[in-house]
């Protein structure tokens, strides 16, 4: 292998897929190099480096004749793709002495609607960027404020835009194509959706976000189940509505404690009751971005762990053992 690839060992060819990968990254686009960057607002890290999801998808269309089939296969007019974007922590070296201070947050994104043989390879999951979690928790509203930020990216008010559509050209085509997407929601495990969303965690009393009313208590009052049942007819599905309101609430009672000294016990029920606690630079706070959740798709739908890892999927199997 190291000789079909013109190396003598595997430092050389270390060195050739170095020299490779930073070509591709200065490589320009109509979107700029496929490498950028943005203000952090981190003293650690202020200006930090992302792969552009439009100047990525331009060059890989140029460059890929095959990929460039399958996006001018799903482009249609009026059908906009769907994203999704997915984190997950990793702690490079040995994986039996972890050294928690070295954890990264590895930040990747897809379009759902790839084929799935495609979707299924690590390699169709574009990165985003990494970045290390000790700078993550310094920042205000931590990975939740660094999501938003993400967000804005590829739904920008003002410039390149998936909402808007962008522009690919692919070689062999005459004309250029336009594509356009609306935000899926956030693809995590418990404890990435916990960072995201301020969510308590799935050992609170409100111990999933997607059902309303799934409680972690012995004796569940009207209107709730327990953690054990396994009907889903009883489960009540979260709604975007539900959690802006649950978010407007929590904003209304921290600014009567602010302007009052009065109501912290009432304060703190209500984090308990919604399993939600209050942080103004939190993703769910930012009132800037509630037009990106798309009705059924809002960002707390986790497909991968909510309903098949800690869900009705392990309890199925349970039983069925």
């Amino acid at each position: 292998l190291l000789k079909d690839c013109g190396a003598d060992d595997e430092s050389s060819l270390k060195r050739q897929l170095t020299v490779a990968a930073t070509g591709h990254g200065k490589t320009m686009t109509p979107y700029g190099p496929i490498i950028q960057s943005m203000v952090l607002p981190s003293t650690e890290l202020p200006v930090w480096e992302y792969i552009n999801p439009f100047a990525w998808l331009y060059h890989m269309c140029a460059i890929s004749s095959g990929f460039a089939n399958i996006m001018r296969g799903l482009c249609v007019a009026g059908r906009p793709l769907r994203i999704v974007i997915f984190g997950d922590g990793m702690i490079p070296g040995n994986p039996f002495r972890p050294e928690k201070s070295r954890t990264l947050m590895c930040l990747y994104w897809c379009i759902v609607d790839w084929p799935q043989w495609l979707l299924q390879r690590s390699f169709a999951w574009p990165v985003f960027g990494l970045l290390r979690e000790s700078i993550i928790m310094k920042i205000k509203g931590g990975l939740g404020a660094i999501m938003g930020m993400i967000l804005r990216i590829f739904f920008a008010d003002v410039g390149h835009s998936f909402t808007r559509g962008v522009a690919i050209h692919m070689n062999g085509f005459p004309d250029d194509i336009i594509v356009t997407g609306i935000f899926a929601g956030f693809l995590a495990d418990l404890m990435g959706h916990k960072e995201m969303t301020n969510w308590k965690g799935p050992n609170s009393v409100h111990c999933c976000l997607e059902c309303g009313n799934v409680v972690n208590i012995r004796k569940p009052k009207a209107g709730e189940v327990g953690i054990q049942c396994f009907d889903r007819s009883q489960f009540r599905v979260v709604s975007t509505d539900d959690i802006h309101a649950i978010v407007d609430e929590l904003r209304r009672a921290k600014e009567l404690l602010d302007r009052t000294g009065v109501g912290k016990t009432k304060f703190d029920e209500l984090q308990i009751r919604y399993g939600i606690n209050y942080d103004p630079y939190g993703l769910l706070f930012d009132d800037g971005l509630r037009n990106l959740y798309q009705p059924g798709n809002h960002m707390i739908r986790d497909w991968m762990h909510t309903v098949g890892q800690d869900g009705i999927a392990n309890t199925h199997v349970a039983r069925l053992m």
